[in-house]
C-alpha cells in the first residue's frame, strides 16, 4: 500500500513539474547511480557496479537525447560534448571499475547540477514577476 502510495506521488511529481525541475531530477538521479556504482566498486561486486552505471548511462543518454541543438545554440553543444564525455567515461568506469573515472563523472555532473539550479530560480523568479504584473503584459516563454 505504501509502494503504491510513493509510485503515485512519483508519478505526480514528475507529471507537474517544470522543465528545470526534470532536469534537475535527472542529475539527482544520476549523482545516485554515480554514486552508488561507487560503493558496488568498493564491495567488489561487478555485477551491481554494472547496473548502477548502465542507469547512469541510461540518464545521460536521455539527457543527450532532449538537447535541442536549434534552440540552445552555443549553451546545448557545450552540452552535448559534456554528455557524450560522460557516456563514454561511465563506459571507461564500467569496463576498468575505475572509481577514479566515476569521481570524474560526478564532479562534471555536480557543477551542471549547480548550474540548474540557478537556471530553474530564475525561471521561477521570471516566472512569479510575470504573473504579478497582471494579464496585460505578455509572458516570456522560458526555453530550457
Amino acid at each position: 500500500m505504501v509502494r503504491k502510495q510513493l509510485m503515485q506521488y512519483k508519478t505526480n511529481e514528475v507529471g507537474t513539474a517544470s522543465q528545470a525541475r526534470l532536469v534537475l531530477m535527472m542529475y539527482d538521479g544520476l549523482i545516485r547511480f554515480l554514486n552508488e556504482s561507487k560503493k558496488r566498486m568498493e564491495a567488489k561486486d561487478i555485477a551491481g557496479r554494472g547496473l548502477y552505471l548502465c542507469k547512469a548511462q541510461r540518464i545521460v543518454s536521455e539527457l543527450l537525447d532532449t538537447l535541442n541543438i536549434q534552440q540552445g545554440g552555443d549553451i546545448a553543444l557545450q552540452l552535448e560534448k559534456l554528455y557524450n564525455f560522460l557516456i563514454v567515461n561511465i563506459t571507461q568506469a564500467n569496463i576498468k571499475g575505475d572509481p577514479k573515472l566515476v569521481d570524474k563523472s560526478l564532479e562534471i555532473v555536480g557543477n551542471l547540477r549547480e548550474a540548474w539550479v540557478q537556471v530553474a530560480a530564475n525561471a521561477q523568479a521570471n516566472a512569479t514577476a510575470s504573473s504579478q504584473r497582471g494579464p496585460s503584459v505578455p509572458r516570456v516563454a522560458i526555453q530550457l
